[in-house]
């Protein structure tokens, strides 16, 4: 299963400790909302092009039950 990461500490000049960990599709609306209101930042499509840079896709397999 591949999992994406939003690690607010990454954004520059943000000393926010906040991880959004989802499905991509989840993490990147997430995220944006998460800059818009906590950090007043823009709803622009520059956001979403920095939003989607710093976030990490994990695909690391777990193991599973028997």
């Amino acid at each position: 299963m591949a999992r994406t990461v939003f690690d607010c500490a990454r954004v520059p000049g943000k000393t926010c400790t906040l991880q959004i960990i989802g499905d991509k599709k989840d993490v990147l609306p997430a995220a944006k909302q998460h800059l818009v209101a906590a950090h007043g930042m823009k709803n622009t499509k520059q956001l979403d092009d920095n939003v989607t840079q710093v976030v990490d896709d994990h695909a690391k397999r777990y193991g599973t039950w028997v």
